[in-house]
């Protein structure tokens, strides 16, 4: 099936490659491989937007048989995100954030936040923005540290990726906490 796979990209029918390599995965004995395979689906198919529900399907399987896969909770937090999945998209979010550091993970942890004050759950909301909070302090320490290291100055990007001030962090976090901070 793989093979079969191969040559109908080479012959550009994406739609007759994709149900080859569903066949290819739905064979596969090997998690690794059944996982790749699902990703190459999932990338098939998030490509059209009348087939992004299978493209979910597709790296939700993926997961299941690589949880961790950065590619595969890339894909995760896109398709969660546009279909607003919230509940799910905090697990893909928390995921993410086990293996990301500094500014990246304090981001992670403000839009997980994000859609826990959403959901209401206003414990898990406080706890995340606090944690978002302490990673964007660490990264301020990490960048004074690399200036009185020598390092030249410069501009660097410690916050969310779009323009947040302390204030708008804190005020957010007062909300999930249900009193001012």
């Amino acid at each position: 099936w793989i093979a079969i796979a191969r040559l109908h990209r080479q012959a550009g029918r994406p739609e007759a490659q994709e149900r080859a390599l569903a066949r290819a995965a739905a064979l596969a004995a090997d998690g690794a491989n059944c996982a790749a395979l699902h990703r190459e689906r999932a990338a098939l198919l998030e490509a059209s937007s009348a087939t992004r529900g299978h493209a979910l399907a597709a790296f939700e399987a993926a997961r299941a048989k690589d949880p961790s896969h950065p590619d595969v909770l890339a894909g995760l937090d896109r398709l969660y995100t546009e279909a607003a999945r919230l509940r799910e998209l905090i697990g893909v979010l928390e995921a993410r954030m086990l293996r990301a550091r500094g500014a990246v993970r304090g981001e992670l942890r403000l839009r997980a936040a994000t859609c826990a004050e959403a959901l209401g759950e206003v414990t898990v909301a406080a706890e995340l923005w606090r944690g978002a909070v302490a990673d964007l302090a660490d990264a301020h320490v990490a960048a004074i540290r690399r200036l009185r290291d020598g390092h030249p100055g410069g501009a660097l990007n410690l916050g969310t990726g779009r323009a947040t001030s302390g204030r708008e962090v804190i005020d957010a976090a007062g909300r999930a906490a249900g009193r001012p901070v």
